[in-house]
């Protein structure tokens, strides 16, 4: 299988158009004029332009192009349809931000000492191309990436054709137009696209290098495969090196396939295409000891690691901590990887192992080496990518490190499909034979079999598995079920197990509301920093290791310079000295995200803004008002005077101090611990907070025990909260307290 690639038709190589085998084509007389069957001579007989393109539509490969166009047309509307409606989330923002230091600088300024998870500078420089054409917006952001995924399907197409025929190139264009997954990628601001574009090509010169025999392609070939591998590195140098392992070993798998008889006299065994010659007597080392000889050292080392486990971390921690930029989790088997293909895509997966047998049947080495490449790439990647998530500590390593292993299972597949239809024709073909007229369609009739089998199941038998893990991971208020194939995908932006908050609603009301002196916050600092141009504060307890750097000896989220707020005493802190708006993409309930006290003092301390929320994202604003503003707002909505009478005056002083927040009376109470009035206890806090303590005691005497069992959440607020509500802690203002409460209670 070393020619110029394999055409065949579906089931008849037979059907090939010649001027022998169909009488309709064009012909020549003795004078070399062309005519038409019962025609005559003459120039004017001659088929104009545009009836020779029409009919060229008609054969078979003009039919393969219309299938491969129709192809396009569907993903191109799939990838660009309402392209900029979604918000940008958390890692679009991080390509973004680098485009824009691109545009400012002429070079990407990657902010992160974690090389490995964050050096990808290829795709901001389309990005940033993008953005200097079109203005900043999020289509701009993301039209290079769905141009790359309306790229890879005609690719597609004509490595499966290369590799095997016309029919494996049609499914596979198939299965990459209409796969949700691949549309999802490719309307997302990232580079996992144009990493499989560059993988695909360098699949696409491999392909062109294995079938030329001119030294001279060969050589350009080569060249052009090791650009595209660098090229490749600078699109994502993490996820490329774990690809590196299959890629080296499907190099090994080819030679060894190519030379099986040399490798077979080398071991003693007699070649395979020559059963009759004899086996030459060894040279130096006899026969049996040549395997132990080379296995030797290698199980030596796997013992020597395996024996002691303190070593092999020292090493294995040593050697990947100056190539990470931290020190990485240990190595461990993946589950969710490999359960993600068996759940996600079982089809696939089981025609993709039938396509890998069909071609341990051929044993065609480069069709091999596929095979090596993926099943090599499912170990390392399901491995790999435990180095930056805590798998073994319960955290799961991202299932989008398996797009380009996809990618390649697709082409299994296509394979496995056309191989098991062709079989099955062939053995039909003594008693099925097909009209002319159908083995001329067959690709217009298989590209519709193609969408059939793809789509109809899909629809027809839900898997049950859904997107998303929480409601809250996206605005479209549900997990989203999951559809590996479609023709018009729902929601085709979702992507699995990614949060993808509405952070683009928060950050526009915040744009159109703020003060100039107002600060912002965020648990994810990138999108906002994208549509607000400044976040101050990173506010999360659970700060992720490959998002951070220090500047000065404080933590800050990588390329926003926002400073990390990750304790309860800290989010007082900046409630203390400023007002502002914290942007968040987490719910406000005791978890990692708010450890202890930081979840109450979003309920209780900070106003929500329904209209700038929703099911994905909450904003909430604090602020401190002047007391004018403070009287105004209870003098028109509540008519407080007369109910609060000379008690007002204190309330009047108290604010005189230190300020109130409030859009409403429930949320008119800021902590402000420094200041306090004279009448209240130095240990306490003012009237106002414990108005808003005593009137959700409850609440509180719930969630204060649980959430003091870490003692770092004793910080003053909390603890003197938790001792009023439960009672250990008489204060020596409720006698002053008694007329707030009251009113309190009638106009809550």
């Amino acid at each position: 299988m070393s020619g110029e690639g394999r055409t065949s038709d579906l089931g008849d190589a037979a059907a090939k158009r010649s001027p022998q085998s169909d009488p309709t084509l064009s012909r020549t007389d003795s004078a070399g004029e062309p005519t038409t069957e019962g025609g005559t001579p003459g120039a004017s007989r001659v088929p104009s332009l545009g009836h020779r393109a029409l009919a060229w539509l008609g054969t078979t490969s003009g039919l393969t192009f219309l299938v491969i166009a129709g192809f396009v047309a569907i993903g191109s509307y799939e990838r660009l349809a309402q392209l900029g409606q979604a918000s940008l989330w958390a890692d679009e923002a991080q390509s973004t931000l680098v485009a824009f230091s691109v545009l400012q600088h002429g070079y990407p300024i990657i902010v992160s000492p974690h090389v490995i998870d964050n050096w990808e500078p290829l795709y901001p420089y389309f990005e940033a191309l993008s953005i200097r054409l079109l203005g900043d917006s999020n289509l701009a952001y993301r039209l290079p990436s769905a141009l790359f995924g309306i790229a890879l399907i005609p690719i597609s197409y004509l490595i499966g054709a290369r590799l095997r025929d016309r029919y494996v190139g049609i499914a596979f264009a198939g299965m990459v137009a209409l796969s949700t997954e691949y549309i999802a990628w490719s309307r997302q601001a990232r580079w996992y696209t144009l990493l499989v574009v560059l993988m695909a090509l360098g699949l696409l010169t491999a392909l062109t290098w294995y079938r030329s025999h001119a030294s001279r392609r060969r050589a350009l070939c080569l060249i052009a495969m090791v650009v595209l591998g660098i090229l490749a590195g600078t699109a994502s140098i993490g996820v490329f090196l774990l690809y590196v392992p299959g890629l080296v070993a499907a190099g090994l798998a080819y030679l060894v396939a190519l030379r099986w008889d040399s490798v077979r006299r080398f071991f003693g065994r007699p070649p395979t295409t020559h059963t009759g010659q004899a086996v030459p007597p060894p040279r130096l080392v006899p026969y049996r000891w040549r395997l132990p000889i080379i296995l030797g050292p290698v199980v030596a080392v796997i013992i020597v690691l395996a024996a002691d486990s303190s070593l092999t971390w020292a090493l294995y921690r040593d050697i990947l901590t100056p190539i990470f930029g931290y020190s990485p989790f240990p190595p461990v088997w993946s589950a969710n990887i490999p359960s993600y293909l068996v759940n996600y895509y079982p089809g696939i997966l089981a025609v993709a192992i039938l396509g890998g047998l069909f071609i341990v049947l051929r044993r065609d080495p480069f069709d091999l080496a596929l095979v090596t490449l993926c099943v090599v790439s499912l170990v390392t990647v399901t491995v790999g990518g435990s180095f930056a998530a805590d798998v073994a500590g319960g955290g799961v390593s991202p299932a989008r490190h398996l797009l380009p292993l996809i990618y390649f299972l697709f082409l299994l597949a296509s394979l496995g499909i056309v191989e098991g239809v062709q079989r099955i024709y062939q053995s039909l073909r003594g008693s099925l034979r097909l009209p002319r007229p159908v083995r001329v369609s067959s690709p217009a009739l298989f590209g519709f079999g193609i969408v059939v089998l793809l789509v109809l199941p899909c629809a027809v038998v839900p898997s049950g598995q859904t997107l998303y893990q929480n409601t809250w991971s996206s605005p479209a208020d549900g997990l989203i079920p999951w559809v590996a194939f479609s023709l018009d995908p729902a929601h085709p932006s979702a992507l699995y197990h990614t949060d993808q908050a509405n952070y683009q609603l928060a950050s526009d009301y915040v744009l159109n509301h703020r003060n100039s002196t107002d600060v912002v916050g965020a648990t994810d600092c990138g999108p906002p920093a994208v549509y607000l141009g400044s976040v101050q504060y990173w506010i999360r307890g659970n700060a992720r290791p490959g998002t951070t750097i220090q500047v000065d000896g404080k933590t800050e989220f990588q390329q926003t310079g926002s400073v990390l707020i990750s304790n309860t005493s800290q989010l007082e802190g900046i409630l203390y000295a400023s007002a502002g708006w914290f942007v968040s993409d987490k719910p406000r309930t005791a978890s990692p995200f708010y450890p202890g006290g930081m979840s109450l003092v979003l309920e209780y301390f900070m106003t929500e803004i329904p209209v700038a929320s929703d099911n994905s994202i909450w904003l909430y604003h604090w602020n401190q008002s002047t007391p004018v503003t403070l009287l105004e707002m209870l003098q028109s909505r509540y008519a407080a005077l007369q109910h609060l009478g000379t008690n007002l005056t204190r309330l009047v002083n108290w604010a005189e101090v230190g300020g109130v927040t409030s859009s409403s009376v429930r949320d008119l109470l800021l902590p402000m611990e420094a200041a306090l009035l004279p009448y209240v206890a130095p240990n306490v806090l003012p009237l106002a907070v414990l108005v808003n303590v005593y009137n959700h005691r409850p609440d509180l005497q719930k969630e204060f025990p649980q959430m003091l069992q870490n003692s770092s959440n004793d910080t003053p607020l909390v603890h003197w909260a938790y001792e009023v509500t439960s009672g250990q802690l008489s204060d020596p203002a409720e006698p002053v307290l008694a007329p707030y409460v009251a009113w309190y209670q009638s106009h809550s």
